[in-house]
């Protein structure tokens, strides 16, 4: 069964709680601990339909039989003028990694940036992700900046790796 991308709706919002306690259990490269997602059903279906009443959000969702498998998230940065610049959070599943669904959800919100004016993508990455950090460069993402010693990791120290993607 093929996996189908789509723009996340209220309708999915208990298995995209679910997804995002097990993703964040699986991995120490997302920002959010599984304490951060332990979040009443209710505020996820309203941070849902947020996303999607306002243009300038995006959140897509890789789904397998049933599943949310990933997802992007794209949001704008905060401040005028910075308006033209959006931030991203990719995250899959341990069980689904190297499977193209992080390059997939990639262009498909590459895609949706240019519609919704954006000139600019922004996102940070764990110095120690070495397949993310290879990904990025491949779609064009440049590095800007090194935060040193920015994220615990357990008790180890991690840089975080500011990258950016220009588009005219």
């Amino acid at each position: 069964m093929p996996i189908k991308y789509k723009k996340i709706t209220v309708d999915d919002a208990e298995i995209f709680r679910k997804f995002l306690l097990t993703v964040s259990s699986e991995t120490d490269f997302l920002l959010s601990t599984t304490a951060e997602n332990d979040v009443g059903i209710e505020k996820i279906r309203n941070q849902i339909d947020f996303v999607n009443k306002h243009h300038s959000y995006n959140l897509i969702i890789a789904e397998l039989e049933g599943l949310i498998v990933g997802y992007i998230y794209a949001f704008p940065v905060q401040g005028f003028k910075k308006m033209h610049s959006c931030q991203i959070v990719v995250a899959v599943l341990k069980s689904h990694w190297r499977m193209g669904i992080s390059k997939s959800l990639l262009q498909s919100i590459i895609f949706w940036h240019r519609e919704a004016g954006y000139k600019r993508l922004e996102l940070s990455v764990a110095s120690t992700n070495a397949a993310a950090i290879g990904l990025y460069n491949l779609f064009g993402f440049e590095v800007e900046g090194i935060k040193k010693k920015s994220f615990l990791f357990n008790s180890d120290y991690v840089d975080e790796i500011l990258m950016a993607k220009i588009v005219n």
